[in-house]
């Protein structure tokens, strides 16, 4: 088949596919510069949840939602639990506090 090809449309064909690929390339080059800056800033608790930004009723089937904040915060708890029970020494961090902060250090 490719053999069957004129030589311009595969020259264009490529061409267009590299403008294409350059254009997404640059596009995510620019968002990942963005990364360490949203990251050092970052609080779990200003992050938006889907269900608190409706209202906890679904937009579509109207049903209520139960919340994804509760679910994460209760899951961030039990984890720092884990890993410090549940105060680091010589520190009083929550366990919202520590996250973040390894959220920020990464």
């Amino acid at each position: 088949f490719y053999e069957t090809v004129p030589s311009w449309v595969r020259f264009l064909s490529l061409g267009t596919f590299s403008l294409v690929a350059t254009i997404f390339a640059r596009r995510l080059l620019r968002e990942l510069g963005k990364l360490p800056s949203q990251m050092s800033e970052f609080s779990v608790r200003k992050a938006r949840c889907f269900c608190c930004d409706n209202g906890h009723i679904h937009p579509e089937t109207k049903a209520d939602m139960p919340c994804d904040r509760a679910l994460v915060y209760d899951t961030l708890e039990e984890w720092h639990s884990r890993w410090s029970g549940g105060i680091l020494p010589g520190r009083e961090l929550s366990h919202l506090d520590f996250f973040d902060e390894k959220v920020q250090e990464t």
